[in-house]
This record gives C-alpha cells, sequence and structure tokens, in this order.
C-alpha cells in the first residue's frame, strides 16, 4: 500500500497559479508467488485509486513464469520495458516528478507505459550484471496523441542494461510504435516511426550520484502530391537530454536526505510522429529535497522551472510538495528478513 500526497502549484511567468491538494498516487498491490519443481510463477494485481477513470484504475495484472534467471515469460498489463527514468521506482525517483522527456514518451507516445502485452526476459552475468528484456505490447488508437485510430496497434519494445561494478549501470531502450495515419495536411501521413533511449546512473559515494538520459526520436513522413507520382519521404529527428546530480546525507540510522539538482534540454520532441518538421526547443531546471524516515516514510520537495527558446509566457514553473508512506504486509512463509520484492513500478 502507498498513499501518496502532493501540494502543488502550476504556472507560468507572467500569471502564478493556485495551489492545490492531489491525491498523487494510492495504490495497493497483491502479490503471490509459488515456486514449483522446474520453475516458479509470479502474479500481481495492482489497483491505484488516484486516477479519475475505471479503465485506469487497474494498472497492473499480470502472471510471471520464470523457468531459469536468463528465461522469463510475462503476459498481463504491466509496464512496458522503455526509458531509464521511466523504469524508475516512483518511490525511488530523484525528484517529485519525472522528466518533461519522460512525460512525452508515455503519455503523448503511449510508449513505456502500462500496457497490455507479453515479454520475454531475464538476467545474464556474463561480463557483470546484464539484463535484457524484449516483447509487443498493444492498444488502441494512434501512438500519437490527437489522431483518431480504431484499430489495435502493436509496439515491439527492447531494453538491455549492464553493469560492469555495482556503483555504475548502463541501458538502452527500443521502441518501434506504429504511429498511424496523421491528418496534419491531408498529404502527408508519418510512415514509420523509431525511438532510442540511452541510460546511465553512476553512484561513486553517498554524497556524489549522477544520472542522464538521451533520447532520440526519428520519423519518416511520406509526402503525396499531386504533381509527382511517387512519393517523397523526409525524416525528422527529436532528441532530448536529462541530466541529474544528487547527494544523501544520513541522520542517524534511519533517516536520511537526498539533494538533487538537474537540467533539461528537449529539441522537437512535442512533434515526434507528427508528420511535420519542428525545431522548437526547450530547457527545463529542477532541484528537490527528500527527507526519508525508516524506508517507509517520505517527504519531497521539489521545484521545476521550464524556459522555452521564446522565453515568452509559454514557459512554466511548477513547485509540489508530496507525502508518501510505504506499508508491506507478508503472508504466508515469508520469512523475517527477506529482501522485499521490488515493485514494478
Amino acid at each position: 500500500m502507498q498513499p501518496m500526497f502532493a501540494v502543488e502549484q502550476k504556472g507560468n511567468w507572467k500569471r502564478e497559479g493556485e495551489w492545490g491538494l492531489k491525491l498523487h498516487r494510492a495504490k495497493v498491490e497483491l502479490e503471490c508467488d509459488k515456486k514449483l519443481k522446474r520453475f516458479s510463477v509470479e502474479s500481481a494485481i495492482q489497483a491505484d485509486f488516484a486516477e479519475n477513470t475505471y479503465e485506469e484504475l487497474l494498472e497492473k495484472a499480470y502472471v510471471r513464469a520464470e523457468f531459469f534467471k536468463p528465461l522469463c515469460v510475462t503476459m498481463g498489463k504491466f509496464k512496458a520495458p522503455f526509458g531509464a527514468n521511466l523504469l524508475t521506482k516512483e518511490r525511488e525517483l530523484w525528484t517529485v516528478y519525472r522528466s518533461h522527456t519522460s512525460d512525452h514518451i508515455k503519455d503523448d507516445l503511449q510508449v513505456g507505459s502500462y500496457r497490455m502485452g507479453a515479454t520475454v526476459s531475464g538476467k545474464l552475468g556474463f561480463l557483470g550484471e546484464e539484463e535484457y528484456a524484449a516483447g509487443i505490447f498493444y492498444y488502441e488508437g494512434s501512438a500519437v496523441e490527437g489522431l483518431e485510430r480504431s484499430d489495435i496497434v502493436a509496439c515491439p519494445v527492447a531494453y538491455v542494461s549492464y553493469s560492469p561494478f555495482k556503483k555504475l549501470t548502463l541501458s538502452y531502450g527500443f521502441a518501434a510504435p506504429e504511429p498511424g495515419v496523421s491528418l496534419v495536411t491531408g498529404e502527408r501521413e508519418t510512415y514509420r516511426m523509431y525511438l532510442h533511449d540511452i541510460g546511465v546512473e553512476l553512484r561513486i559515494k553517498k554524497w556524489l550520484q549522477f544520472f542522464a538520459e538521451g533520447f532520440v526520436g526519428v520519423d519518416t513522413t511520406k509526402v503525396k502530391t499531386v504533381r509527382e507520382l511517387l512519393p517523397t519521404y523526409n525524416e525528422n529527428v527529436a532528441y532530448s537530454l536529462y541530466a541529474l546530480e544528487s547527494s544523501v546525507i544520513d541522520i542517524g540510522k534511519k533517516a536520511s536526505v537526498r539533494l538533487t539538482g538537474g537540467i533539461e534540454f528537449l529539441n522537437g520532441l512535442e512533434y515526434v510522429g507528427l508528420a511535420r518538421q519542428n525545431r522548437d526547443y526547450y530547457f527545463a531546471s529542477v532541484l528537490s529535497a527528500c527527507l526519508r524516515i525508516a524506508d517507509s516514510f517520505s517527504a519531497q520537495a521539489s521545484y521545476d522551472n521550464r524556459y522555452d527558446h521564446t522565453f515568452s509566457s509559454t514557459g512554466y514553473r511548477r513547485m509540489a510538495l508530496q507525502f508518501g508512506y510505504d506499508a508491506r504486509l507478508e503472508f504466508g512463509q515469508a520469512k523475517k528478513g527477506k529482501k522485499k520484492k521490488e515493485d514494478a513500478e
């Protein structure tokens, strides 16, 4: 059970927004593990009561069969393995909000969110600690927000991570969502779209930790004209870079404070898959402080300021105070001191 409340304010440079209380997260998750002779089965159901619609209430429901560590098969509704920042569990984020890049990937392109699908995954140990996941996810509608489509769209996804030693983790994600037909001009349509994500996390000391994520989105636009018999193809590239530096300071044995600062640069990301070229770019900066007690209670403050390239009123800032509590109950033959299961947030 993970209830999280946030008091937040959003506004642009010319006008301040109003403070408001928001139920940021209210998740209840049930997990069941069963070990058989040749493989083990894990199933989970998770509901988020902070969502507004019935369709979004059931966030996760899957069954995973682990034959051995290098081979697991997962089927159901769960988070697609794409995006280093998106795959970070929410209670372990260094800031209240995820990056603007993650918001575009999850909300606009519908990649890296909870979807129906199936994956093959596993953990290897050839050169260090390697993990992989590959599968396909399905959703209704277009991969681009605002474009109508009635059939089921498939999105292949692949993800690999490599840790040569405990303090360094490298990751790469690939997705090829089917964009559907764009209705921007009537003569253009998004022919295909490829998404790439690279993540680096380096933990030198508790007081010196770094996280960086690079994203590249490439879409090919097919242009039809009356004068030309064959259509022409144009390639549009959007990219972003997100970087954080964080320091953890212990207060006693059970409490700690995390201080984080970071920047983000995005170029044309809002128009990936929209069958048109775009050169809009903007910067974002973020500051965050988090107090955690006994790994259960957390209080976090975050300030996020976005500047667009024209330095007009479209730039905005958001501030938030978030409070959360993580409670876990174990039944059956769960041993005391057993390592807790990681929730797939």
